[in-house]
């Protein structure tokens, strides 16, 4: 399709500013008729016929094909393959900043998933894991039967108090981990500011 619309434009009768040129060869020929132009379904402009030929603006055709026009010395330039050269690396830099956005974000987002994760192990710890030990401990009677079992229970409780406070003590390090990911990515922050909070 491009290839045939240049073959119009090579044609056409120059067209710089809205206004019609019209080639020597067609100076004094009559315009049997005008009509539609249209490009992929999408109209584009006016052309005329004359000797049975379409001609159609140049600037009109080269501006829907988005090809550049330009006029000198009596002769207008087409340019395209710079424009599509210029197309594709800007095509290229979107999907490279496109691929490391997503590996910021993935980044970004394991480390909230570890935060989530050691926020809800440490609340666990909290709310029920100690203090069934504590009340395990508190409810078992202090007498020399139940002495070996009583000291079972406090090693127990022990452990998972240890256990808890190194979980806060990970919960923490994510957070910070969290927070320097932030600073690093200061283009991020637009993109964290647009997230719904919990």
């Amino acid at each position: 399709m491009k290839k045939f619309i240049m073959g119009l434009i090579i044609g056409a009768v120059l067209m710089m500013s809205g206004q019609l040129y019209a080639a020597a060869p067609l100076i004094g020929k009559k315009v049997a008729n005008t009509v539609s132009v249209k490009l992929n379904g999408k109209s584009i402009g006016s052309g005329i016929i004359v000797d049975s030929t379409t001609y159609l603006p140049v600037r009109t055709v080269a501006t829907a094909l988005n090809l550049q026009t330009t006029y000198q010395s009596g002769v207008v330039t087409v340019t395209g393959e710079e424009n599509a050269k210029q197309a594709a690396e800007q095509q290229a830099q979107t999907d490279a900043l496109t691929a490391d956005f997503n590996k910021i974000n993935s980044k970004y987002f394991d480390l909230l998933t570890k935060v989530d994760q050691l926020q809800a192990l440490v609340k666990g710890y909290e709310e029920k894991i100690v203090p069934e030990w504590e009340k395990k401990v508190a409810d078992m009677p202090s007498n020399p039967i139940n002495a070996v079992m009583l000291n079972q229970y406090k090693a127990e409780m022990k452990s998972k108090k240890d256990d808890l406070k190194s979980k806060t003590a990970e919960l923490q390090t994510a957070k910070a981990a969290v927070d320097a990911f932030v600073f690093d990515h200061p283009e991020y922050e637009k993109f964290i500011a647009k997230l719904p909070t919990a």
